[in-house]
């Protein structure tokens, strides 16, 4: 279990507003079942679309981008460095194998054939 005060410096950096977004989740570790705490990030309002399938959430991934980077390149780092770190998750790999996908048929798509 982590040391209290620095549970307190963690919570303390998230606004209040936000404080909802912080939750303690059970693991497991190397030295057996623990809980750590979670951070949620993400939108809402009445243009967020939730439950999508994750066909079409693969479809919108490979074809956005911000001024960070594309939203693909965003995923595959984060499974990667997940591996890293000794954490498999397949849901995560699932939607990136699906990215990927879509991205070679865009490709396929714009440049033929013979673009393999």
């Amino acid at each position: 279990m982590p040391r209290r005060s620095n549970v307190c410096c963690v919570v303390k950096s998230v606004p209040s507003e936000n404080i909802d977004v912080v939750r303690w989740l059970p693991v497991k570790s190397e030295s057996g079942p623990c809980r750590a705490l979670g951070f949620w990030v993400g939108a809402t309002g009445e243009r967020i679309r939730s439950r999508q399938p994750l066909d079409q959430v693969a479809i919108t991934l490979a074809r956005a981008c911000g001024h960070l980077g594309s939203c693909a390149e965003y995923l595959y780092n984060t499974v990667s460095h997940l591996e890293d770190f000794g954490i498999h998750d397949r849901n995560l790999w699932r939607l990136q194998h699906l990215v990927a996908e879509e991205i070679r048929s865009i490709h396929h798509q714009t440049l033929g054939p013979q673009a393999r």
